[in-house]
């Protein structure tokens, strides 16, 4: 089984391109040491993560996440086991709405089915987060 969190935060003002190039070398070099895959995703001024891997692996990322000073608002949607990654080829991938690879939408619509109906998420039990996640993946895809 394999643990997945998803999480959404706002960057500081004036994030640039050379700190999101520094967020992802060190999430591939430390995700490939620790067996941690994932996709991150900006727009807007914000961030959309997944992370999956080995549980305590994953919880101990997303403590480091929550540290990170380049962001605020952090809002934690959901934690979910599985028997399958949804990103097992990349310690970290990357996606803006310009550069979102083909193969990742049928996931970006398995998100956005969860932030619709928002049951069982911890996040998104709040209405107002449920909204904010259908805004920012509607960035990325259009909602059915």
């Amino acid at each position: 089984m394999i643990c997945r969190v998803a999480y959404m935060s706002s960057a500081i003002a004036g994030l640039s391109e050379a700190s999101i190039g520094d967020i992802l070398d060190t999430a591939h070099r430390n995700n490939a040491r620790t067996n941690v895959t994932g996709l991150l995703m900006f727009h807007a001024g914000n961030f959309f993560q997944v992370l999956e891997g080995p549980a305590d692996a994953v919880e101990t990322c997303y403590a480091h996440i929550a540290d990170d000073d380049r962001h605020s608002n952090l809002i934690r949607l959901f934690t979910r086991t599985d028997t399958c990654r949804l990103f097992p080829e990349w310690s970290m991938g990357y996606a803006t709405p310009h550069s979102l690879d083909p193969r990742h939408k049928p996931v970006l619509i398995s998100l956005s089915d969860l932030a619709k109906d928002g049951a069982g998420l911890e996040g998104l039990k709040n209405p107002e987060v449920t909204i904010l996640a259908k805004q920012f993946l509607k960035g990325f895809i259009e909602f059915k």
